[in-house]
């Protein structure tokens, strides 16, 4: 029994550890087929959508709970970015790719680029959007002020360059022109172009949040995430594991990456402040390509067979994950002092009669069982 009773407090201490890493997580789609890329800002999440039987973009306000229809043509549109009320995407409407907008607050659609080449992986900050483009026959970074209705261009290597990500007045890519890929970026204020990695091996999928970027780095002959501060040019790694971790996203001084290390793809973050790093998912399917906006983390998950769209609330998780691991400590806490009460109370309250035998209280003056007084023991 002693055996059967410490399996089932076991058992309940483990089932409390794993609903604890739970808490916090939640599923965006539900549908049976597939949705991928998200990306968030604010309270809108946006992906691309299978379930018309061509790519869609759609998008959920969490807030509101609403779930709605962003692209409605029959080509196949992908790889969303949102800021604030536009979301911007990939479009083959045009039979090749091309960048259209969409402005939320007015439900009005646009075009952005007009060119017959290929437009591709959209990204965007405030007013301007930046793209990866192949009109001159390599891969270029182009861009569009949306105020101003202007599209420039970024980058004039001959080599490739793709993989935009901008946040205010710089832009970053990846770029191969010296024989691997290196991290690039350009200021659109001063329009100087500068190189922010310089390791023989590679660097590619770069994120940035005001002066920090973030990107994943081959440098240890497996993907890890690096970092760099353009304050002070000072670069620091965030994560070195044997196995791989790659695509980081960042929000202030959180980043979270697609992790390797457990035989599957999980979800891991890391604050930059602390140094402190965080498992995320934890389910055994695959978890890929993270977007983080403030607390609020999404991904790709293949926990239902087909690809799915789950986040969760890094604040949330935090707070349920201390309540429950705190249940089992608490709990063995409050037991221990519960059951040294009751052994001091047996012992000062309780004793046997010298007459019966019996186990009797020390404020009787009369045994009950055998009727003789007390007084004089």
């Amino acid at each position: 029994m002693k055996m059967n009773a410490k399996k089932e407090k076991i058992t309940a201490i483990l089932l409390l550890f794993f609903f604890a890493g739970s808490f916090g997580e939640f599923p965006v789609t539900i549908d049976d087929s597939d949705q991928h890329m998200p990306a968030i800002d604010g309270d809108v999440i946006v992906w691309y959508d299978h379930r018309n039987g061509n790519y869609d973009i759609y998008g959920v306000n969490l807030s509101k709970k609403e779930e709605s229809l962003i692209t409605a043509n029959p080509n196949n549109q992908g790889i969303p970015a949102i800021y604030g009320n536009i979301v911007v995407w990939t479009d083959n409407r045009n039979k090749n790719g091309d960048i259209y907008g969409y402005n939320i607050s007015t439900g009005e659609e646009f075009q952005i680029t007009t060119d017959s080449s290929n437009q591709l992986l959209p990204r965007i900050h405030a007013h301007t959007v930046v793209w990866e483009d192949s009109r001159h026959g390599n891969w270029d970074i182009y861009g569009y002020n949306l105020t101003t209705k202007e599209e420039f261009q970024i980058t004039t290597d001959s080599n490739i360059q793709s993989v935009p990500a901008i946040y205010g007045n710089i832009v970053v890519w990846q770029d191969n022109r010296n024989g691997n890929w290196d991290i690039y970026g350009y200021n659109l204020t001063t329009k100087e172009e500068f190189q922010i990695t310089v390791s023989l091996r590679d660097q590619g999928i770069p994120a940035i949040y005001k002066d920090i970027v973030v990107w994943q780095d081959s440098r240890n002959r497996n993907w890890d995430i690096y970092g760099c501060d353009l304050s002070d040019k000072k670069k620091f790694h965030i994560n070195i594991e044997i196995h791989d971790q790659t695509r980081p996203a960042i929000y202030k001084d959180t980043v979270v990456w697609e992790d390797a290390r457990n035989g599957n793809s999980d979800i891991y973050g890391c604050n930059l402040s602390s140094l402190k790093e965080f498992q995320i998912t934890s389910d055994e399917s695959n978890q890929e390509r993270p977007a983080i906006y403030k607390d609020t983390v999404v991904w790709e998950d293949a926990r239902n067979g087909n690809s799915d769209i789950y986040g969760c609330n890094l604040s949330q998780r935090r707070f349920f994950s201390f309540i429950f691991y705190a249940i089992p400590i608490l709990a063995t806490v409050v037991f221990t002092v519960f059951m040294a009460w009751i052994r001091k109370h047996r012992k000062e309250s309780i004793f046997i009669c010298p007459y019966c035998g019996k186990t009797i209280k020390k404020t009787w003056n009369i045994c009950p069982y055998c009727g003789d007084g007390m007084g004089d023991t």
